[in-house]
């Protein structure tokens, strides 16, 4: 009897020894990982459109100034600079200035006029009236023509500036009357210029007497004293010169 109750004894005492608990880790449920997932991709997104929105600053547009070159009031190219420099104004006034010296040169002389567009340096290009430089084209002017090159923009110039020379006042002003004397003097009378020219009928004649190295011209079979008499012009036009009574 009294080893059973023992025996009893130990198996309730070997029961109520504690074993050490364990705590389960919780496990995640499938809908909070796609939670997760979804957040981690929300802030990705975030981080990439923050990316695109830095960008670098865009350049600033030039403003341009313009300025006309002109022509006893013809437009015969236009200028451009930076606004507010008054470099456009000052350029188109000493171009102007140079156009008309070179113009007054050529008209007194005997060489046909020439224009010419000069390609270089770089895209720049250069004007060129009887081979003297008239006008440079500058980044500017190819900015406020939207143009890539000089050589483009001073052919057209060179164009424009032709069709503006070509005009009659123009003709009239610096090459019809350009190098004429205001007088001549044949044969003991006095001849004034009236500004005039007359065609040519074949009926002009001369013996060769000059003045100013010009040939002095008259009507065949006219009596004397002549009424008028006539010099060639660079054209090859007849200017009429008429008697001056005393």
């Amino acid at each position: 009897m009294r080893f059973w109750i023992a025996l009893l004894c130990i198996f309730t005492w070997v029961g109520t020894v504690s074993v050490p608990s364990v705590e389960a880790k919780p496990r995640k449920s499938a809908t909070s990982k796609k939670i997760s997932k979804k957040s981690t991709k929300k802030v990705k997104a975030k981080t990439k459109k923050g990316k695109r929105r830095v960008s670098r600053p865009k350049p600033k547009p030039i403003l341009l100034e313009r300025q006309e070159v002109r022509l006893m009031g013809y437009n015969a190219f236009t200028l451009y600079a930076v606004k507010g420099s008054g470099q456009a104004q000052n350029r188109a006034e000493i171009i102007s200035s140079r156009l008309e010296t070179l113009l007054r040169t050529v008209g007194e002389g005997t060489a046909p006029l020439s224009i010419q567009a000069l390609a270089g340096p770089g895209k720049g290009a250069q004007l060129l009236l009887n081979g003297q430089p008239l006008a440079t084209v500058t980044q500017y002017e190819l900015l406020g023509n939207r143009m890539a090159q000089g050589s483009s923009l001073a052919q057209r110039w060179a164009a424009n500036l032709r069709q503006v020379i070509n005009k009659p006042d123009i003709q009239e002003t610096y090459f019809t009357y350009a190098g004429l004397p205001a007088q001549v003097i044949f044969r003991g009378m006095s001849y004034g210029m009236v500004r005039q020219t007359t065609p040519d009928f074949g009926l002009f004649t001369t013996d060769g007497t000059r003045q100013e190295n010009r040939i002095i011209f008259w009507r065949e079979n006219e009596a004397e004293p002549l009424a008028a008499v006539y010099l060639l012009n660079r054209n090859r036009r007849y200017i009429v010169y008429q008697r001056q009574e005393n």
